[in-house]
């Protein structure tokens, strides 16, 4: 086939990239195609493809700015006379697109015009398409086994009767060579030596090595690291003669081009003396400057002054983590490890966790040209650095993507800015940990460590050591795993619950108590040390300044007899709180649990019935032995958390006249004396018998179901079956509490 205007016969080929037309298709481009395709190899990465399983000449119409020229590419140039071709010489490629179509229509050639939206790309600089050239480039072969590597590692660099490189020996179940350099990078991954936090993302970096393409390193930019090539024409053999002359740091290769042949020279760094030398006997460095990703896969050892061996090096190298994003996990964090092992002869970290994208609240990416960013600045001053860093932490979770609802914020300078409602969780937290913390340090005046007895400590006590061991050990071992929310809800779990809620309201008494204030002061002023420093890496700033003033009020946090803390005058240098896996009660942790259901309950009927908190109430409960032991020896902590001012506990006791009933899930009875309507209570009690009814009916039909009972876990069957029953013992209750209530 002859190309209209140039006049160059062209092959027609059948190729499966082409889209056969196809009105009725759901594929857009086949509705739209005509089942012919122009294969341009120099000018798109598909028809270079095609190119390369056809054999397609290769034929570049462009300059590097853009424009028509015939100096890049037209080897026949000489036989192609046509005018029309020569008007279109140093036009622009838009301007020259536009005038081919106009030829063809001049020439009624052309059949049809049909507007197609296709996705083309652009420079985020320039916005303007971009163009794919045809270009000499510079390439690292990384699937080739290097010498170098292959001696390294003991291997003969060739077999000294053939003179043939050896067959390279292959990741397992890969084609990449050990001694590559895909092969340094991927190595790690499957030892074991490298993993990726969340793992899937090793996929990505392994699938990635195992396909990977020759590395093109040389960028055409005004900045960057200037590739150190060196080339001249001439006499191959008295080039490579004037080089040996020069030293020995210099690598040369030669090669043929229509100029004749060429000497590549490679300088190694730090020899300027050397490099003015070449420059002044003729030798031309490379213009272009080495990939950004290139340079980047030097850093972490080149900022510690590779190749010197310097004590940083010694010190620093390798690293443990990297943390980045999933967009460069191929093109920085592969070629770091490559260049690591290369040049260093180690990974420059161990784990690399790859962070979440915080997009928008509608799913959006945040940036400029939306207008849906959130400036760190603007969040730190609207809601404190901390409250940023806590609200942050909070939403890192194992997923791909978070969402940030955005909001516009007027700020106490008039300034109106993006920020996020999300942050008030972290502002709230702060608050509470500073309040909390300020009561603390106004409890803790006066403390002496020497006083503490071990002998002394209540139950209350034992408990909230207790919960903080294992909140020690859970923070610790997920940190380890690089989780962060949920060793973040636990902390503001054990503060604000275990710590604000129960036990500071527990000890208040007790600092007003000669004998018990010594141990109270000590274990929470231990307490709050501890807790500061599992907060310490999620709100630096606030537990930095709350740790300051508990060491001026109480240097000393210790627990004589039982454990101490290592003092630090700056949190930011502290110890990280050791394991206190003994100091772990179960059965303490089970009694708090009975005293706390039962002053929620007694709250929840003050509440229900509009009961003044400094009312005092009379409760009694009806539990089983030992429930009824554990609440009457704590009758004292029910009392001061519920309100009570009498409170007592058995197996046989008897609900009161006019008394609100609750019935909590063991079957225990709470009665809170002379609260009630007998009609209201009526009512309420039928609602929640209802609501016991729906669950027993739900739990029935799943034990009902044959295939839940067989295939389900013994121990979930079991749950059931045990719920199943204390739904029965509640709605027997209900039943004769709404019978009593006619009597």
């Amino acid at each position: 086939m002859r190309l209209p205007i140039v006049g160059r016969i062209i092959p027609i080929i059948a190729d499966e990239h082409v889209v056969l037309p196809y009105a009725d298709s759901e594929d857009e481009k086949a509705k739209y195609s005509t089942g012919f395709l122009k294969v341009t190899p120099a000018h798109d990465p598909d028809d270079w493809e095609i190119g390369q399983r056809h054999n397609l000449e290769i034929v570049n119409v462009l300059g590097p700015d853009g424009s028509i020229s015939d100096s890049y590419g037209w080897t026949d140039w000489e036989e192609i006379k046509n005018p029309d071709v020569e008007n279109l010489i140093g036009m622009d490629r838009f301007e020259a697109r536009e005038a081919i179509v106009e030829w063809f229509r001049q020439e009624k050639l052309l059949e049809d015009v049909r507007p197609y939206a296709h996705e083309v790309g652009h420079s985020y600089r320039s916005h303007v398409p971009i163009e794919p050239y045809l270009s000499d480039q510079w390439y690292i072969a990384v699937k080739e086994p290097i010498p170098s590597l292959v001696a390294r590692d003991s291997s003969p660099v060739q077999d000294e009767s053939t003179g043939k490189m050896p067959v390279p020996q292959m990741i397992e179940g890969t084609d990449v060579p050990v001694n590559s350099l895909a092969g340094l990078a991927l190595k790690p991954l499957v030892d074991g030596r490298l993993r990726f936090i969340p793992e899937r993302y090793s996929k990505t970096y392994q699938s990635w090595l195992e396909n990977l393409r020759d590395w093109p390193i040389s960028r055409q930019l005004w900045w960057g690291h200037r590739i150190p090539i060196w080339s001249k024409a001439g006499d191959g053999g008295r080039l490579k003669s004037e080089l040996s002359k020069l030293g020995e740091k210099i690598l040369s290769v030669q090669m043929d081009s229509e100029e004749g042949t060429i000497t590549y020279a490679c300088v190694g760094p730090g020899d300027e003396g050397l490099e003015k030398k070449l420059e002044a006997d003729g030798w031309v460095r490379d213009e272009d400057v080495l990939d950004t990703w290139f340079s980047s896969a030097l850093w972490p050892f080149s900022t510690m002054g590779w190749p010197d061996e310097t004590a940083e090096l010694k010190t620093f190298y390798p690293g443990d983590v990297l943390c980045t994003a999933r967009e460069i996990i191929t093109l920085w964090v592969s070629r770091m490890v490559m260049m690591g092992q290369y040049c260093v002869g180690d990974i420059p970290f161990s784990d690399v966790y790859i962070h979440a994208m915080i997009q928008d609240g509608e799913g959006r990416k945040m940036s400029k040209s939306l207008g849906n960013g959130i400036d760190p600045l603007v969040a730190i001053n609207s809601h404190g650095a901390d409250a940023m860093r806590f609200t942050l932490a909070s939403m890192t979770t194992d997923t791909q993507d978070i969402r940030m609802p955005v909001e516009k914020m007027k700020l106490p300078d008039g300034r109106v800015e993006n920020t996020s409602p999300k942050f008030d969780i972290g502002r709230n937290f702060c608050n509470k940990l500073w309040n909390a913390s300020r009561f603390a340090l106004m409890n803790l005046e006066g403390i002496e460590a020497d006083k503490f007895d071990k002998g002394k400590m209540t139950i209350t006590d034992r408990w909230i050591l207790s919960r903080l061991a294992k909140t020690i050990g859970d923070v610790t071992e997920q940190l380890g795993e690089f989780k962060y929310s949920e060793p973040l809800a636990q902390l503001y779990r054990f503060f604000w619950n275990d710590l604000c809620d129960w036990y500071l309201e527990w000890a208040k008494p007790r600092m007003q108590d000669e004998e018990q204030r010594a141990v109270a002061q000590n274990v929470l002023a231990f307490v709050l040390d501890q807790t500061l420093r599992l907060l310490h890496p999620f709100i630096p700033f606030i537990t930095e300044g709350i740790f300051k003033k508990l060491n001026e009020i109480a240097p000393s946090r210790k627990l004589a007899g039982l454990v101490a803390t290592e003092e630090s005058e700056a949190l930011v240098a502290a110890k990280w709180p050791e394991r206190m896996d003994s100091f772990v009660d179960e059965k303490a942790e089970r009694e708090i649990s009975v005293i706390q259901d039962a002053i929620r309950t007694i709250r929840d009927i003050r509440s229900k019935y509009n009961k003044p908190p400094n009312e005092a109430m009379q409760v009694s409960v009806k539990a089983s032995e030992e429930t009824a032991k554990i609440l009457n020896k704590n009758g004292g902590l029910v009392e001061h958390l519920a309100g009570v001012k009498g409170f007592s506990a058995g197996t046989a006791t008897v609900k009161p006249a006019n008394a609100a009933v609750a019935i909590l899930g063991d079957a225990t009875e709470v009665y809170v004396h002379d609260m009630i309507d007998a009609e209201a209570e009526r009512k309420r009690l039928e609602k929640q018998r209802g609501e016991v009814e729906r669950a027993k009916e739900a739990v029935e039909a799943k034990l009902g179901n044959k295939n839940f009972v067989k295939k389900a876990r013994p121990e979930v069957v079991a749950q059931s079956r045990e719920r199943l029953g204390q739904l029965v013992e509640q709605l027997e209750t209900i039943e004769r509490h709404i019978t009593e209530l006619d009597v």
